[in-house]
């Protein structure tokens, strides 16, 4: 359907133009063309995504696919060295992801992660914070989150194949029962460079204790590329390499110090 607009939006703008000039010289005439053009034209701006509300759903769209290739290619990396089927994603307090009225960049990211992952074994999981609201605190949730938060979510999913955490580290990181263990245990993701001491978040990386982490490629300050402009494609990992990078331990060589900023 959207396509046959686009093909009725063509064919009246331009008959319009070529009755415009047809008829230049039969005033009648040539005002139905004007019409004609005009509403072709006004179809067109339109259809194609150039004005109106279609503009705002098309760009929102993009912006939403970007967002799910991050989590699409960090759930894939996961998915190689997961210990169970089920991968855990930490969130902040009160993280909506049912209704498509209002959390549809959340239902993207989730969409994405069950695609990478390769499983519908997806379960979120909000830290519990006493007393703190993400939307009426004043305080940013780096501020007030601590490794014990961290531990009692994971604690709660000890059969987790794998973690994917959305709000990053806490800065006590090292108190983390997670990384005090030293036996196998599930692969852990991060979205984002967390608030915590490079030194530690790239001897993580190092030692495995952060199976892969995703950043903003660094590539695209440097050759001041608009990223507004770029379009998504239906390929997650197309579209992710346009702005952002996986870091592992393979490659971490390369990316430390951009850490380090």
């Amino acid at each position: 359907m959207d396509v046959l607009l686009k093909i009725i939006s063509v064919v009246l703008a331009l008959g319009g133009f070529i009755g415009l000039l047809a008829f230049k010289r039969q005033q009648a005439m040539a005002m139905v063309m004007f019409v004609v053009f005009a509403v072709g034209l006004c179809l067109g701006l339109y259809n194609f995504g150039v004005i109106g509300e279609k503009q705002k759903n098309d760009r929102r769209h993009n912006e939403y696919t970007f967002y799910a290739s991050r989590a699409a290619v960090a759930a894939k990396h996961l998915a190689g060295t997961k210990t169970a089927d089920k991968l855990v994603v930490i969130v902040p307090p009160g993280y909506r992801y049912t209704n498509p009225d209002t959390d549809t960049r959340n239902i993207y990211f989730i969409d994405g992660l069950k695609k990478g992952f390769g499983s519908d074994n997806i379960v979120v999981a909000p830290l519990e914070i006493p007393n703190y609201n993400l939307e009426e605190d004043a305080l940013p949730i780096e501020d007030v989150m601590k490794a014990e938060h961290f531990d009692a979510v994971m604690n709660q999913h000890p059969d987790a194949g794998a973690f994917v955490s959305l709000v990053g580290l806490p800065s006590n990181v090292t108190s983390m029962a997670y990384f005090r263990n030293r036996k196998a245990k599930a692969p852990l993701a991060l979205i984002g460079v967390p608030s915590i001491v490079p030194r530690i978040l790239i001897d993580s990386i190092e030692k495995g204790d952060i199976s892969c982490m995703v950043i903003r490629n660094p590539e695209l300050r440097k050759k001041k590329i608009d990223t507004s402009k770029l379009k998504a494609t239906d390929d997650f990992e197309e579209t992710f390499k346009m702005r952002f990078v996986l870091v592992t331990k393979d490659n971490l060589e390369q990316y430390k110090e951009v850490l380090r900023d």
